[in-house]
């Protein structure tokens, strides 16, 4: 598969995505977790399902399960409004 003379080929990229290296289990002066309501609540379950998906070898089949959990951890840490 080449290119013929007078064609070029695109190139999709996909945009550099920051990582963060901040835990979901940080916590304020009285111990329990700081997660505020107007914090990204969506970003934050990705990242932990991802702490769980790695701290589980990286093996494939579980994103569903990885995601409910995170989920769940994320959304008890929110206080009530």
């Amino acid at each position: 598969m080449g290119t013929h003379q007078g064609q070029t080929r695109q190139v999709k990229t996909q945009p550099k995505v920051q990582k963060t290296t901040q835990r979901l289990d940080t916590a304020d002066s009285s111990g329990k977790p700081s997660v505020s309501v107007g914090d990204d609540l969506q970003a934050r379950i990705a990242t932990r399902a991802h702490e769980l998906y790695v701290n589980r070898g990286c093996g494939d089949g579980y994103a569903f399960a990885d995601w409910i959990q995170a989920e769940g951890e994320v959304l008890s840490q929110v206080p009530p409004v």
